[in-house]
């Protein structure tokens, strides 16, 4: 996605780009489950203030912030209490990967970029 289509991106639920994402897959992140990041970044913050991933576990999508010291699962009624320990998996990767996580969600990095930079738990 060029600079020219994220300025005229409209936030909006119509605006298909609004829901781009990368998918890592597990033998890319390490991590038993896929994780997307938003393609958009920043330019949801209207829509969501917080920067996220989002992580499939126990077959159910859960958003976590992207922090570099405690990312939180924004949407715990979705994990299964089996699946804790695969959060805190989920955390440690944010942790490792922050600087990457976060400038792509600044738009600072593409798609591309950001999957040669992310590292294996």
């Amino acid at each position: 996605m060029n600079q020219q289509s994220l300025t005229n991106l409209n936030n909006s639920p119509e605006d298909e780009r609004f829901f781009e994402m990368a998918h890592i897959a597990p033998e890319e992140s390490g991590l038993p489950y896929w994780v997307l990041i938003f393609s958009v970044g920043s330019c949801r913050k209207s829509a969501c203030k917080t920067p996220i991933i989002e992580a499939r576990i126990a077959d159910d999508y859960i958003s976590v912030s992207i922090d570099a010291a405690d990312p939180a699962c924004l949407s715990p009624e979705n994990l299964p209490p089996s699946e804790i320990a695969g959060l805190a998996d989920v955390k440690r990767w944010i942790i490792l990967n922050y600087d990457a996580l976060i400038k792509h969600w600044n738009e600072e990095l593409t798609d591309k970029e950001v999957l040669n930079l992310i590292k294996r738990i």
